[in-house]
């Protein structure tokens, strides 16, 4: 009998983690013992090579293993899929849609893929509600479960592939709109940290310039301000470290209005109350099948809308495409 196989693109965000963990985290019904049989037998592969269950995976690889494996479901998990519900949100999130990719307006609470306590989230909701002969859309990159916005998933591995690559090699860019406490100074500027979280000045920057530094750099820009109370940004994040937004704009002293876990809590109250203020607005890049450019936008979550409202924001004011280098 001969046995088919499928294909799995490491993305970004799943870099560095030892295969038998990623493949039990993907398959649940997959057992360790599983695991260590099939890449003997040299039925699990990176790269269609022969590989080992504690090999550290990398973004942009490709893991090849059994498609019965791959499509065999965990215990009841058919008869669970059937009873999801699609959300309200999910009918209307699409921004954009064809059989190469989904584009879609997450909303504020709802996780990207799943984890501890996170039963539903947009991985296994597009699953069900979009599915296709090439299985179900993969997502490419993640938000924040408590950043709303432009969320992108690939329905095919060659899209897949290309995004991660893109994304990999910052040829996507990324635009947020963030509520921030106070109005920093400079007006328009780039915050850069290294491993260890410290700021780096800008003449330490250049003499970084080649090196092979994992920094995370952000670029932001003021929209308005409200007084000394509160200022509207465009944030343009030029590496894609984990919760790297919300750490920079804390670490320089204008956390995001709303933010529980790096922000001041103590500081927000009345009207400035509730979820994050910090929404991924745009994402510019070229479709990973045809090359044609798009420029991707989505709508402001409720409570970012009335909060602007009350505020007297109006965020029309800016346009990423204005978004310039600053001089150092």
């Amino acid at each position: 009998m001969t046995v088919r196989f499928e294909t799995f693109i490491i993305q970004f965000d799943e870099a560095g983690q030892r295969l038998d963990r990623w493949l039990r985290k993907k398959f649940h019904h997959l057992p360790q013992s599983r695991i260590e049989k099939l890449c003997r037998k040299g039925q699990i592969r990176i790269d269609d090579g022969r590989t080992k269950p504690a090999v550290r995976i990398a973004a942009g690889q490709s893991v090849t293993l059994p498609v019965t494996i791959a499509a065999k479901p965990p215990p009841n998990h058919m008869h669970t899929e059937r009873k999801i519900r699609i959300p309200d949100w999910l009918n209307g999130a699409p921004l954009f849609k064809d059989d190469h990719l989904i584009a879609l307006n997450k909303p504020c609470g709802i996780a990207s893929q799943g984890g501890t306590g996170q039963s539903l989230h947009v991985d296994r909701l597009a699953a069900v509600r979009f599915p296709s002969p090439h299985g179900p859309p993969k997502l490419v990159h993640r938000l924040d479960k408590e950043t709303s916005g432009v969320l992108l998933l690939a329905r095919t591995r060659r899209a897949a592939a290309k995004l991660a690559e893109d994304f990999r090699c910052r040829r996507i860019s990324k635009f947020y709109l963030a509520l921030v406490h106070g109005c920093p100074h400079p007006l328009h500027g780039k915050i850069e940290t290294d491993e260890s979280g410290n700021q780096i000045s800008a003449s330490k920057r250049k003499q970084r310039v080649g090196e092979n530094a994992r920094s995370a750099l952000t670029e932001y820009a003021l929209i308005e301000s409200v007084g000394q109370h509160a200022t509207l940004l465009a944030l343009k994040p030029m590496t894609g470290r984990m919760h790297q937004l919300r750490i920079h704009m804390s670490g320089i002293g204008h956390p995001i209005i709303g933010d529980q876990r790096y922000g001041a809590p103590s500081q927000t109250g009345g009207i400035l109350a509730g979820p994050l203020m910090l929404h991924a607005k745009a994402l510019n890049f070229n479709h990973p099948h045809h090359g044609t450019p798009l420029q991707l936008e989505a709508p402001l979550p409720a409570h970012m809308r009335e909060t602007f409202k009350q505020l007297g924001l109006n965020q029309t004011n800016f346009s990423f495409a204005q978004f310039k280098e600053p001089d150092d």
